[in-house]
């Protein structure tokens, strides 16, 4: 097999080094200073003390709390004092209560149980208030770069005379989807959402079922695209999602193996955390880890990644804390056929790989050497797919289905390849339970999908299971 990725921007330079830089004061931080307060049980004297430890956290709790205390501390309602905070003058002084704070409050014990690790944090990706995609679809500055890139669209569609292939990147709960085909004139764009987190892309599938224009939503977690998205669109854009990916130039590669040549990219990107982002996006990324430093950087280090990921006629505009950008794709990076056919040009017929894989990047292990394992089952999943679905029983074949849409591969899925191998985690197989619970009609444990994670095995569980319950419905047990 070959695989072909493009190198991602090494990342180290004095412009990326920023840690959280929210606002320490104005409407939202007050706002945000209410919520924490409520949310954390703090003092209600000036002088009194506070532990984080009251509100029993595990580890990922407490680096979310010391990210939130930080910026109590930083915006003066909080004094460090040991291990112990003390409330000032400022805390104390009584606030006037508003929406947000209100909402806040009936989500409280849900967020105390997030900090326990008693419930996923994940589960704010549903929030329709609170989400990040939701603070962000709700923000103006979104809402004024919505308008231009809806009214570019409908221009270019007035001029060529037919539908514009639109891809968005990262496109969370589909909130940003939902906005902007409420711009466009319908039938205006053939669009696709691509999503890493496979709850958020649920989301968006039963946000965008009735929305009244067809959108096609996939898997993609940063490293290979769905083939058919190659080379085919006319404008990719993401708003607030481009950050997410694991490392820097992930999302732009594969933004540049999307577009066709002459395709646009527009990007809308904060250069920093809101109070209310800071809530509920440190809440979902465990307090950005033990060096606190969020994702979010400034227009013009993302307009150098961009040059380097191989864009041209980038053009980089601030409006207030967000940064524009929109930038052309100068010539299409080609399929993965494309690649063999030049190395059969190049090579001698038996050094031409049977099977070609365009990446967007090499993963890497934790030590920094390439994942190799994870390459292997990249291969593993790469379609024979005649012959591994002729080998495949009715229950594996619907399994591997099941499978194929929680890892955004293709379904022709081996009999004894590991759903780990292709990908698969510990969230995703909480996500195949309620697959296989709807599928199948029965509860496939936890447990069972770590002790014999091949298909075969797991279809193998999964009709026992059905076995069984058919027994008890016929009343033999």
């Amino acid at each position: 097999m070959a695989a072909v990725a493009p190198a991602l921007p090494a990342d180290g330079g004095a412009e990326d080094a920023s840690g959280p830089d929210e606002a320490l004061s104005g409407e939202e931080a007050a706002t945000a200073g209410q919520i924490l307060t409520e949310l954390l049980d703090l003092p209600k004297r000036a002088g009194e003390g506070w532990t984080p430890e009251s509100l029993r956290p595990d580890e990922t709790g407490r680096r979310v709390l010391a990210l939130w205390l930080r910026w109590l501390c930083d915006c003066g309602l909080l004094r460090a004092q040991g291990e112990a905070y003390v409330a000032t003058a400022a805390l104390a002084a009584p606030a006037a209560e508003n929406g947000l704070a209100l909402e806040a409050r009936a989500r409280r014990d849900g967020w105390r149980a997030m900090l326990r690790g008693e419930r996923p944090a994940d589960a704010l990706l549903a929030d329709t208030t609170f989400a990040p995609a939701s603070l962000s679809a709700a923000d103006p500055q979104t809402g004024r770069w919505l308008d231009a890139l809806a009214e570019h669209i409908a221009q270019r569609v007035r001029l060529g005379g037919e539908a514009l292939r639109v891809v968005e990147l990262n496109g969370a709960s589909g909130q940003h989807a939902l906005s902007l085909l409420a711009r466009l004139p319908a039938g205006a764009v053939r669009y696709t959402l691509l999503e890493s987190s496979p709850v958020a892309l649920e989301q968006a599938r039963a946000r965008l079922e009735n929305g009244g224009e067809p959108v096609e939503v996939a898997l993609f977690g940063g490293l290979a695209l769905p083939p058919d998205l190659h080379g085919c669109a006319d404008i990719v854009f993401s708003a607030n999602g481009l950050h997410r990916y694991g490392a820097p130039g992930e999302g732009l590669n594969a933004a540049r193996q999307c577009l066709r040549a002459g395709g646009e990219l527009w990007l809308l990107e904060r250069q920093g955390l809101t109070p209310l982002a800071m809530i509920s996006a440190g809440l979902l990324a465990g307090g950005f880890g033990h060096l606190q430093q969020h994702p979010l950087r400034p227009g013009p280090v993302w307009q150098r990644r961009a040059a380097q990921a191989g864009f041209t006629d980038i053009v980089c505009q601030r409006d207030g804390a967000a940064a524009r950008l929109r930038m052309v794709n100068p010539r299409s990076i080609g399929l993965a056929a494309d690649w063999k056919q030049r190395l059969a040009e190049r090579l001698p017929a038996a050094m031409v790989p049977d099977r070609a894989l365009l990446l967007t990047h090499l993963p890497l292990t934790a030590n920094g050497k390439v994942d190799r394992r994870r390459l292997h089952a990249l291969y593993d999943a790469m379609p024979q797919a005649a012959q591994q679905r002729a080998d495949l029983t009715p229950a594996q074949a619907a399994l591997a289905q099941i499978w194929a849409g929680l890892l955004g591969i293709d379904p022709a899925i081996g009999p004894q390849q590991s759903f780990f191998e292709l990908g698969g985690d510990s969230l995703l197989a909480t996500r195949l339970i309620n697959g296989v619970r709807e599928a199948f009609a029965v509860e496939l444990p936890l447990r069972q999908i770590f002790n014999a994670p091949g298909l075969a095995a797991m279809s193998e569980a999964v009709e026992a299971l059905r076995a069984a319950e058919a027994d008890m419905e016929g009343g033999s047990l």
